[in-house]
């Protein structure tokens, strides 16, 4: 049934916050998760792993939520008792009714700010928002941030609500919950942007960025991972590195199988902003669902550039494929 996924992902083209996207001839998909069929485990990882460690994992970070906007599901990570860090592209478009589950419980958010230099531009390495939540999350630890230098080649790990399957068959299946990996940071990007590859441990160096050895718990990102948070540790202590933004199919297909690259944007170049944003007053950040500081970006469409494709919240929400041309936000 991989088919019927991936006709699905073709024909949810350019509807809801869907963008082209041409940077070097490269193409970059933005995750957002749907409801995708029957429920089961999340992300991609090893083939022979076992799922239950991953979900061991996962549920050590209670701090990433799952992140809901209309029509669309994605991840977040709690920073403070009333504010969220996710993916700016998942509020793109966002008008009303943005919510996150952490520790059990749903919260409604109020207001909601992109990153100034956001753009659209997934290797801008800026793909960040932050949400302000109405009331605060008293029975959950706020994730700490990492300040230090660029991580390039730390051991780290991630964690989201994304789609899940292994490296040899790429994701096909719904998330039951926060599912955590492991991987190295191989290389750093524009704005700090940590990008690792995600290593076969039968052929090493099948992903050809950076380390060539697959951790033992192994994995890569997708559809509803955007906006989870990259762990690394220092001095025994766990501090959010980065938040996901991308995946690279570089087999052309999109499936976060082996070989595929992932992007998050870098939590530490960015400290300054999110420490400004935090000490406001959040009525100063403009009406609920103001992108405020957000510039629209403009994309041309290339025969080697792909769409990102942020999925609906739904599967009876299939609609045909339309290219959303010149600007970057458009509403089917």
């Amino acid at each position: 049934m991989r088919w019927v996924w991936r006709a699905a992902c073709l024909l949810w083209l350019s509807c809801g916050r869907f963008a082209v996207v041409d940077r070097v001839g490269l193409a970059f998909l933005a995750l957002l998760g749907g409801a995708w069929g029957a429920a089961a485990d999340a992300a991609t990882i090893r083939h022979d792993s076992r799922h239950a460690a991953h979900y061991r994992m996962g549920a050590t970070f209670p701090s990433v939520g799952e992140l809901f906007v209309p029509g669309a599901r994605g991840s977040g990570v709690l920073i403070a008792e009333d504010w969220v860090l996710t993916a700016g592209h998942m509020v793109d478009d966002a008008s009303e009714n943005v919510r996150i589950r952490l520790g059990g419980s749903t919260y409604q958010a109020d207001a909601w700010v992109t990153h100034p230099g956001w753009d659209g531009g997934l290797l801008g390495g800026r793909d960040l928002a932050l949400i302000h939540l109405s009331d605060p999350v008293d029975d959950v630890a706020p994730s700490e941030l990492y300040r230090g230098a660029d991580p390039r080649g730390a051991w780290s790990i991630s964690v989201g609500y994304g789609l899940t399957g292994n490296g040899r068959n790429g994701f096909h299946k719904r998330s039951l919950g926060a599912l955590g990996f492991t991987n190295f940071i191989d290389s750093i990007g524009n704005a700090g942007l940590l990008l690792s590859d995600f290593d076969d441990p039968g052929r090493g160096g099948v992903g050809g960025l950076g380390s060539s050895v697959a951790t033992a718990r192994e994995g890569a990102i997708a559809p509803g991972d955007s906006g989870g948070g990259v762990f690394v540790r220092v001095d025994g202590r766990r501090y959010l590195a980065g938040v996901h933004s991308f995946v690279w199919p570089r087999d052309g297909r999109f499936d976060s199988d082996y070989g595929d690259w992932y992007g998050s944007a870098s939590v530490s170049r960015h400290a300054d902003w999110i420490d400004q944003v935090l000490g406001q007053d959040p009525s100063t950040l403009g009406p609920s669902g103001s992108a405020v500081g957000t510039r629209l970006g403009t994309f041309r469409l290339a025969p080697t550039s792909l769409v990102a494709v942020p999925a609906p919240g739904g599967v009876g929400a299939l609609g045909t494929t339309a290219f959303a041309l010149g600007r970057r936000r458009r509403r089917c």
